[in-house]
């Protein structure tokens, strides 16, 4: 009966703190994809600028 009742509140904490883990590893991420994006546009921008130059 005790079991039951603590049941509730286990669930619960284990959905918070699955959630608060999720949005975590969501928001690194997006950090790290942001970082890659802007990256790769550098390098996008210096090899087409490389290209431009040896076409001209």
């Amino acid at each position: 009966m005790h079991f039951g009742f603590t049941m509730p509140h286990i669930t619960m904490y284990g959905i918070c703190q699955s959630i608060m883990v999720m949005e975590f590893i969501w928001r690194c991420c997006c950090k790290i994809i942001k970082t890659l994006w802007v990256s790769w546009m550098l390098l996008f921008c210096i090899i087409l600028g490389c290209v431009g130059f040896y076409m001209l």
